[in-house]
């Protein structure tokens, strides 16, 4: 592969790994959200009781409370897992943005255009922050440049 050639497709896996970070984000909070739900129907789902005689005594399928239970704490295991790797994305390109970025503005420009737009609407990024479209371009560009040089 020519060298071009890499550097193109490197250039397009740093670009589209920002561009995502919305993505994952928005998976970071369902997997959360899911989690908390789970986490509340593990709390409130202890033994049960029959309560049809005077001395309350477990259900005789206390078993499948168990097993049910077992089955909610894996879950919640599962979510924490899918949290981790959502969060290991997301510290990584927010590690890219602190490192690679020499001013607030340059952050703006990153987190406005790329993150939050997509790489799309330029124009519309420029008039809101008040650069010119040409410097969102560039500076994207230096970003992209800037994270390929240091961390790949």
């Amino acid at each position: 592969m020519p060298v071009r050639e890499f550097e193109d497709l490197l250039k397009k896996y740093v670009e589209s790994k920002i561009i995502n970070y919305k993505y994952h984000e928005i998976q970071y909070r369902k997997y959360s959200r899911e989690k908390d739900r789970v986490s509340r129907e593990y709390k409130n789902s202890g033994p049960t009781f029959n309560t049809g005689s005077v001395i309350a005594k477990p259900e005789e399928n206390n078993d499948s409370v168990e097993a049910h239970n077992r089955i909610i704490s894996n879950r919640v295991d599962e979510l924490e897992d899918l949290m981790k790797q959502e969060k290991t994305f997301l510290d990584e390109v927010d590690e890219w943005i602190d490192e690679c970025c020499k001013s607030d503005d340059q952050r703006k420009i990153i987190r406005s255009y790329m993150i939050n737009n997509l790489c799309t609407d330029s124009e519309g990024v420029a008039e809101c922050l008040k650069f010119s479209e040409i410097y969102i371009k560039k500076t994207k560009e230096r970003f992209i440049n800037k994270i390929i040089y240091k961390y790949f």
